[in-house]
C-alpha cells in the first residue's frame, strides 16, 4: 500500500464524521456535542458506527454526476438509536438545531434514521435524484 502525501505528514482526510453527547455529569448539565467517530469510507462505514444507545448525527461526503460534472455533495445522517431512553430522547431533541448547525451546510438529510441499514450510499442518492436536496 502506498502512502500519499497527506498521510506521510500526518493529515487525516475523513470523508465522514459522526457526532455525539457526552456522558452529563448531572442531569442539570447542558449536553455537550463531541466528535464520536471519523472514517475515510462511505455510508457504510459510517452506519457501522452508529451506536443503538445514543442520539447522532453525522455528516457525509459523496459524489454526484450531474450531465457532464461531478458535483460534491454532503448528507446529514440524524440517528436517533432505539435503546436511548425517552427522557434522554426529548431532552436532546431540545438541542437538535445546534448539533444540525455544527454538520451544516449539507444538501440532504436522513431524518430520524433508527435502523443502520437504512444508511447507505443509495438511499442518499436517491433522496438526492428525486430532488430534496
Amino acid at each position: 500500500m502506498t502512502k500519499s502525501k497527506n498521510d506521510s505528514i500526518g493529515i487525516y482526510i475523513a470523508r465522514w464524521v459522526l457526532l455525539g453527547y457526552e456522558a452529563a455529569a448531572s442531569a442539570a448539565k447542558a449536553p455537550t456535542l463531541c466528535v464520536a467517530a471519523t472514517g475515510r469510507g462511505g455510508a457504510d462505514e459510517l452506519a457501522a458506527a452508529l451506536d443503538a444507545s445514543q442520539v447522532m448525527y453525522g455528516l457525509l461526503r459523496l459524489t454526484q454526476r450531474i450531465d457532464s460534472s461531478t458535483t460534491v455533495k454532503f448528507a446529514c445522517v440524524s440517528w436517533l438509536g432505539d435503546a436511548v431512553p425517552p427522557m434522554r430522547r426529548a431532552k436532546l431533541s431540545a438541542v437538535r438545531g445546534a448539533a444540525l448547525d455544527a454538520v451544516s451546510p449539507y444538501h440532504t438529510e436522513l431524518l430520524n434514521v433508527t435502523s443502520a441499514a437504512d444508511v447507505t450510499a443509495a438511499a442518499i442518492m436517491a433522496q438526492l435524484e428525486e430532488g430534496k436536496a
